[in-house]
């Protein structure tokens, strides 16, 4: 999603909540007009009109099932017609929409790794023996590591930069680029080692939770939950705003 970010990257200097709020306010409206733009509001509104007229018919005959099975069976040819219709600005929306929800998971997913700030680099392998180098940081664990169970950890520092992290062992060498920045920028912390003794490099990048240490009911959201309800509020009302049916 690199080519979205001379566009979207200015938005990371705000607070991750606002940034949220403007991009799912900016979707909802691109889709709330393509929708209006792309659809017949009269055939929309008549096939709701009817629909809930055969909803209320199968109501009235809740006595007579052949009566409410008819009406029900009507329903759902003029519900399929409805969503027939809708679906055009949907496929027409859905790539470019699809391109800015995984630039915001790219971003917005995880803590960045602050100078100075300690975390951990972790490895699974088929391996007994690991050792981690890079120049330009501080290794604060032994290099070099043994185990039993093919799980290495080291806590790992250093300065603001990019930085290259090798993991050897004999034969055997992968490599994860980290970026240790004071922006909300980061590289992805995890990689999957393909065609490696070493499986699985993970960086210690700690969830981004927007609202911080708030929970609802212990539920923390994250920036996918906020932009779930952020899209359903702002797109019911404005549907409601501009009579779009």
């Amino acid at each position: 999603m690199s080519f979205l970010d001379p566009i979207f990257n200015p938005l990371l200097n705000l607070h991750p909540v606002l940034v949220i709020v403007i991009i799912s306010l900016s979707i909802t409206i691109i889709m709330t007009w393509a929708y209006k733009l792309f659809t017949n509001q009269h055939l929309m509104k008549s096939l709701k009109d009817e629909m809930k007229s055969l909803q209320n018919e199968a109501k009235e005959h809740s006595k007579n099932p052949e009566k409410a099975a008819e009406a029900s069976k009507k329903m759902m040819e003029k519900n399929f017609e409805y969503m027939k219709h809708s679906m055009k600005p949907t496929l027409i929306t859905m790539i470019p929409i699809l391109l800015i929800i995984g630039w915001l998971s790219a971003h917005l997913s995880f803590n960045p790794l602050l100078p100075g700030e300690l975390f951990q680099a972790n490895t699974t392998a088929d391996l007994t023996q690991l050792t981690l180098e890079s120049k330009g940081l501080t290794i604060l664990s032994n290099a070099t590591q043994f185990s039993t169970d093919g799980k290495f950890s080291w806590n790992v520092k250093g300065d603001k930069g990019e930085y290259i992290l090798g993991f050897s062992s004999n034969n055997t060498y992968a490599e994860k680029k980290i970026l240790i920045s004071d922006k909300q920028e980061y590289e992805n912390p995890l990689e999957l080692v393909k065609n490696s003794q070493i499986k699985t490099i993970t960086i210690g990048n700690s969830k981004l939770r927007p609202f911080g240490s708030f929970s609802l009911f212990g539920w923390q959201p994250g920036w996918l939950g906020i932009y779930i309800i952020i899209s359903i509020v702002s797109s019911m009302a404005l549907r409601k705003a501009f009579n779009i049916h």
